[in-house]
């Protein structure tokens, strides 16, 4: 694709640092924006040349995690997360 090696290491750590945020409930609305980002980039960049078929490199996987991750953006994180534990500025987030 041609692009720097640095946004590579960003978007590995987006999509680690944004599924860690996104399995403990802390920091949940952040961790969700970051996977928005890179599944937006996945879709456009990557798979949507080759259609919707899973099996054939398509847009199906990275489109359902899109999807879960503006579910998780809107509704915030649940009764069983970590987010009661932090400061309370950044409960919110």
């Amino acid at each position: 694709m041609h692009m720097p090696v640095v946004v590579g290491y960003l978007v590995g750590l987006a999509q680690v640092a944004g599924g860690l945020a996104i399995l403990s409930g802390a920091l949940i609305r952040l961790g969700a924006a970051c996977i928005i980002v890179v599944m937006l980039g996945a879709i456009f960049l990557v798979h949507l040349p080759h259609g919707f078929d899973i099996g054939k490199g398509g847009i199906e996987y990275a489109l359902t995690q899109l999807l879960i991750s503006i579910a998780l953006l809107i509704t915030g994180a649940g009764a069983y997360s970590l987010a009661p534990r932090l400061p309370k500025p950044l409960r919110k987030l």
